[in-house]
């Protein structure tokens, strides 16, 4: 069976412990996501560099934060092929949202978004047993937390 080569992504230090707060991980993000740009050439990465300095600073506001999203992926394959499946008069909406138009003006003629598929595959870990992996809770590995992870092919990512 053929292997196929995985992206090589960037190697990034283990911060210290003490630093695992949001306030850190969220500078170590926006330092650093520039190095993913030609992995993900699709992906608007200072948009995204963007939002995280705003969530870092608390500065977000969920429209906002939506309508950058909205930018930040439009190029790519998955948002192009979720696109391609609404109707013209919602493709109009989701088009105009990021660009400016306000919530009431977008949804005034009703807007209703079909709903997401399935994932393809959904993993539990809740006591090793299944494939999953097996995250504790607690430093002494007694507190087994639950786990779901949804896998689904990604074009984007492959």
């Amino acid at each position: 069976m053929p292997t196929e080569e995985l992206p090589s992504y960037p190697q990034l230090p283990p911060p210290p412990a003490e630093k695992l707060n949001p306030h850190f991980i969220l500078g170590e993000i926006r330092d650093y996501i520039r190095d993913f740009k030609e992995l993900f050439p699709l992906v608007d990465i200072d948009v995204l560099r963007e939002q995280t300095t705003a969530v870092r600073r608390k500065q977000v506001e969920a429209e906002t934060q939506i309508r950058q999203f909205l930018k930040a992926f439009r190029r790519t394959e998955t948002f192009k092929e979720a696109f391609g499946l609404l109707d013209q008069e919602s493709q109009k909406k989701v088009h105009a949202f990021p660009e400016g138009k306000s919530p009431q003006e977008v949804t005034q003629a009703g807007f209703e978004l079909p709903p997401s598929p399935a994932p393809a595959q959904e993993l539990v870990a809740t006591d090793g047993t299944s494939d999953a992996p097996v995250i504790h809770e607690d430093d002494n590995n007694q507190k087994v937390m639950k786990v779901r992870i949804f896998c689904a092919p990604n074009p984007d990512f492959e």
